[in-house]
């Protein structure tokens, strides 16, 4: 774990070249727009040939519940 804004991207350059790795995305592409998840994931892509990518997924009505209710 690195304790670092995921935008900012020196965080990149600690995490060892030619070492199997899997990114898992959990719970943060919500709060960023369109155009910042998209301008990461092509920069994870481009960083980490080969790696694999899990991202967790919900859909906007329960963000909207959620928001109401704090909770799913």
């Amino acid at each position: 774990m690195i304790a670092k804004s995921v935008f900012d991207y020196s965080w990149i350059q600690e995490i060892p070249k030619g070492t199997p790795i899997l990114i898992i995305v959990e719970g943060l592409f919500m709060y960023f727009t369109v155009e910042e998840v998209v301008e990461l994931l092509d920069l994870l892509v481009k960083s980490f040939e080969g790696a694999e990518i899990l991202v967790e997924t919900i859909p906007p009505y329960l963000v909207k519940q959620s928001k109401k209710t704090g909770h799913y």
